[in-house]
């Protein structure tokens, strides 16, 4: 490829991943991002959670002085980097290092924020931590000195303890790909050489520094067993093990292959058409056709995956579509080699790592591990060697951030329409973030009453709207036991009722209460349940409707006595 077409695949990547700098710090979803936030500021409240994520990623909230746009803009900086350093490796492993391959990986690095939930989490420690053993195991298998072997081993630790810190089942999943890994490379290197240093030393680094910031870990077994219960409580259809982690990971692949069958149907019938015709009249000419043919196939498969594209939901859907067709063509064609495939099919268990004993919907996660799949797709470009379709997927990537952005998760508002500055208090002190007009309104509206109503910070608010544990830290109160009193679910009320028996007396007496009619709100009287005497006690002062869920939530203050 001609040197002058670097600067437009350079252009793409910088731009995609400015799109990430500039909107990431916008926006306040109320949700999953109050959890991420109420967790990384008050670790030390939390007694029910199997996700250590917090004794970390706390590092990066009291490094950004607890303000939004530091603590967004540096978790961004670690991915992109994590994300160049990952493609590196893996381009270079596989012949394919050269500038355009790497600039189309690393746009491909962005594809994690496609939610627009760009507050560090346990899903994004989770992809760091994958990166991070990822270009440790490629660096011990390529190299025997001693030096790179060691580094290569601390990478390799640092990786697999962060994701055991974000979350246990994909640490699972590493650790057997380790074993993996050194029963395939162990006659390169004894067990007892080098890198297994680096990996004790990178283990204990990572696992230290977590260990530090006590009393999150203190007791953790217990903290374990309780996230145990919890969960058990509040998925009583799902909390058996073999429901959870066997069939639903099954029943979430057949799914996805078939809807990546129903979206490629009109390529993949051609291709068939093709097939046929090629082998039972082969020659040179139509070998030229059969080219032709494969390449229009993909064009349509490219163009007919990004057409689905309307929200971040089909993101893993369209990179999965993507991933499935180019996989298919390349064993057709017979042009993958050992090295190839063995990097292609561990790019794909990654992604499928990441999504491993989760609750949601295996289409829709996948969307967060689309990093990895798509620098399989990288791959399996480059060995067609035509630059069409690297340049294409390089501009879909784009338009697919574009697209996402236009309606980021559960936000009222594209980004860019988020103008609107609004002071949000954590520790006394006051930080901007900007918000569409209605959001804002409506927070505003909330903090105003509060203030006016003696709300002090760090108090304790029930939030029983199932669904808004940002507003607690908006208001800059707190929360214990579990962030997110989880509405919606089969054990809704036996969930919340545990974790509320889990509260300090004296704090859960003193807490103000939010409630809501919304369709996944908890009811109040399991305040009784717990020794409140709801609505005795407590003044309702204000009522809003949330922009977001069209709801209206009522917040209580907490009566003297």
């Amino acid at each position: 490829m001609e040197k002058r077409w670097y600067v437009f695949y350079l252009s793409l990547a910088m731009m995609t991943w400015a799109c990430v700098f500039i909107w990431g710090v916008r926006g306040f979803d109320f949700t999953d991002n109050g959890f991420y936030l109420l967790t990384l500021r008050d670790y030390q409240n939390i007694s029910i959670d199997s996700r250590w994520f917090g004794a970390l990623v706390g590092y990066l909230y009291d490094f950004s002085g607890g303000a939004l746009a530091p603590l967004r803009l540096s978790g961004i900086s670690i991915m992109l980097f994590s994300s160049l350093g990952t493609s590196y490796m893996v381009l270079r492993r596989t012949n394919a290092l050269s500038p355009p391959y790497l600039f189309t990986a690393l746009a491909g690095g962005t594809l994690y924020y496609s939610w627009w939930l760009t507050t560090p989490s346990y899903n994004w420690l989770v992809i760091v931590g994958f990166c991070w053993f990822l270009i440790g195991a490629l660096i011990l298998t390529e190299s025997s000195s001693q030096q790179r072997q060691f580094i290569g081993g601390l990478l390799l630790g640092c990786g697999i303890t962060a994701v055991a810190w974000g979350k246990l089942t994909s640490a699972a999943v590493m650790v057997s790909l380790s074993l993996s890994l050194w029963l395939v490379y162990r006659r390169r290197f004894p067990l007892m050489r080098t890198w297994l240093v680096g990996v004790l030393i990178g283990v204990g680094l990572v696992a230290g520094l977590g260990l530090l910031r006590e009393p999150y870990l203190t007791a953790g077994l217990e903290k374990l067993q309780l996230a145990s219960q919890h969960q058990f409580l509040l998925r009583a259809d799902e909390g058996l093990f073999f429901t959870r982690f066997i069939r639903a990971p099954l029943v979430g692949l057949l799914r996805i292959t078939v809807e990546v069958l129903v979206i490629l149907s009109p390529a993949l019938l051609i291709l068939i058409i093709l097939l046929i015709w090629r082998f039972r009249v082969p020659s040179r000419r139509h070998t030229r056709i059969w080219h032709w043919g494969v390449n229009a196939v993909l064009l349509i498969g490219m163009a007919l995956s990004l057409l689905q594209v309307h929200h971040f939901h089909d993101v893993g859907r369209w990179v999965l579509s993507l991933y499935a067709l180019w996989l298919l063509i390349a064993l057709i064609e017979k042009t993958l080699s050992r090295r190839h495939t063995i990097m292609v099919g561990g790019l794909f268990m990654l992604s499928l790592a990441t999504s491993y004993g989760t609750n949601n919907i295996y289409i829709i996660h996948a969307s967060l591990s689309a990093f990895f799949l798509l620098l399989a797709v990288v791959i399996l470009i480059s060995l067609r060697k035509q630059p069409l379709f690297l340049a294409l997927l390089g501009l879909s990537v784009l338009a697919v951030m574009i697209i996402s952005a236009r309606q980021p998760y559960r936000q009222a508002a594209p980004l860019w329409e988020m103008q609107t500055p609004v002071e949000i208090q954590h520790d006394g002190s006051g930080d901007i973030v900007l918000l569409d007009e209605a959001t804002a309104a409506y927070l505003q509206t909330l903090q105003e009453a509060a203030r006016a109503n003696g709300f002090a910070s760090r108090t304790p608010i029930i939030d029983l709207s199932g669904r808004s544990p940002g507003v607690i830290y908006a208001l800059d109160g707190t929360s214990y036991g579990f962030m997110w009193l989880l509405g919606g679910y089969t054990g809704s009320l036996e969930a919340t009722r545990f974790v509320l028996e889990h509260w300090p007396a004296n704090t859960l007496q003193a807490a103000w209460v939010i409630t809501s009619n919304g369709d996944r709100s908890i009811p109040s009287s399991i305040l009784a349940d717990v020794g409140l005497s709801f609505p005795q006690g407590y003044t309702p002062i204000i009522e809003v409707t949330s922009p977001i869920f069209n709801e209206q939530h009522t917040l209580w203050r907490r009566d003297r006595e």
